[in-house]
């Protein structure tokens, strides 16, 4: 999992093959997501769908800026998938 203010589009476009990248939005954090960074990671997602690569935008509902501490067992059940 990866925070940043500004998502880099070096980050989003240029992912090695085997690498899966995944993004979680607090539903309710009073951060918001730039536009443009939204549409870089939408577009890396249906990319990475065609070629078999991995990038992945995740909504945490009911969940503020302490995603661990909102809705533990729904960041449990984004981020298993990864684990193995």
């Amino acid at each position: 999992m990866l925070f940043y203010a500004s998502v880099s589009r070096k980050i989003v476009e240029d992912i090695p093959r085997g690498v899966h990248m995944n993004f979680l939005k607090a539903e309710r954090s009073l951060h918001r997501w730039a536009l443009e960074d939204l549409q870089r990671i939408h577009a890396a997602e249906e990319l990475a769908s065609e070629e078999g690569g991995g990038v992945e935008m995740h909504v945490l509902e009911d969940a503020g800026h302490w995603v661990h501490a909102d809705n533990p067992d729904g960041l449990f059940r984004i981020l298993s998938s990864s684990f193995w």
